[in-house]
């Protein structure tokens, strides 16, 4: 069967295959976990002090950026996060690995990843 639809995140429920087109170019064509880009390693992460969380995943050569619920660590998981900030002695509010959606793959896979 297939299923088209704009509505991804009920899609996503529902499908094993994907099949993205994009400009009529195939862009993927496979499993849901194939889509999980970089092996999806992000980590939701946030601190009181939000300013010296983001020197400390700098020093420690991180990839992030700041997003309106705090900085979205890319590359390290969970406890990676955790420990960096225990070792600089950082309180931390908020720790959660992400789960991409079928919605944000789409979109990463067609470039227009700030359209969401």
């Amino acid at each position: 069967m297939l299923v088209s639809s704009h509505l991804l995140s009920e899609v996503q429920q529902s499908v094993d295959q994907v099949v993205i087109i994009a400009k009529g170019t195939l862009m993927y064509d496979g499993d849901l976990a194939g889509l999980d880009p970089a092996g999806n390693k992000q980590v939701l992460v946030d601190s009181p002090d939000r300013d010296a969380l983001a020197a400390a995943l700098s020093e420690a050569g991180a990839e992030y950026t700041t997003v309106r619920t705090g900085l979205l660590v890319s590359g390290m998981d969970t406890a990676e996060v955790g420990r960096l900030a225990y070792m600089a002695h950082l309180e931390l509010h908020l720790l959660q690995k992400q789960k991409t959606g079928l919605e944000e793959s789409f979109l990463h896979l067609v470039g227009e990843e700030g359209a969401l």
